[in-house]
């Protein structure tokens, strides 16, 4: 555990990081930008010593650095990574923002109902609520659609709700989804 080193010299620590430390750098190849250079690149940009705790090569073109705090991260996102002339492209890992979208809900439920109902749960939303419209009718089919930033430790609403029946309405499925687009789908038929 701590003590431990590297035929590098670094000492390994081991601990637990969160997704919301580690950012993933686009090189363009691996093979052109290395990893050292990458965290060379970091380290001299940050005020704190050893701020990589991690890089992994993702597939041929990026890596994931995992860094020392979620300050950290956003202090070398907001600066840019430079290695060897050129400003690497770099985004965080995780997205805080998700998309949500609620089924089966009756036209007649007001938005500030919905609202009101994710904001006792900490969740915050994001712009306006959408209704998805039926192409062939040009009616709303009853799902309503919304970018949402859950609570930390949270990830989706069944997540948050558990098997729980709230005030008439039963959680029956959700499905996440895609690598590009996280989304929850919560199904919710009043009782």
């Amino acid at each position: 555990m701590a003590g431990d080193t590297t035929s590098y010299g670094r000492e390994i620590i081991r601990c637990k990081f969160i997704k919301d430390c580690t950012i993933r750098v686009n090189v363009g190849n691996i093979r052109r930008i290395s990893a050292s250079e990458v965290i060379d690149a970091i380290e001299c940009m940050s005020v704190e010593s050893d701020p990589v705790k991690a890089c992994v090569p993702r597939g041929l073109n990026r890596y994931e650095v995992t860094l020392s705090s979620e300050e950290t991260a956003q202090a070398v996102l907001h600066e840019g990574i430079s290695v060897k002339d050129e400003v690497l492209e770099s985004n965080f890992v995780s997205n805080k923002t998700k998309i949500v979208s609620i089924l089966n809900l009756p036209y007649y439920i007001e938005d500030h109902v919905i609202e009101n109902k994710l904001k006792r749960w900490d969740v915050q939303i994001e712009g306006q609520i959408r209704y998805r419209i039926d192409k062939n009718t040009g009616c709303p089919d009853g799902t309503r659609l919304m970018k949402v930033i859950f609570p930390p430790g949270v990830s989706s609403l069944p997540s948050l709700l558990g098997s729980k029946q709230l005030r008439g309405l039963n959680i029956l499925d959700y499905v996440t989804m895609t690598k590009t687009k996280s989304a929850s789908i919560v199904c919710l038929i009043p009782i």
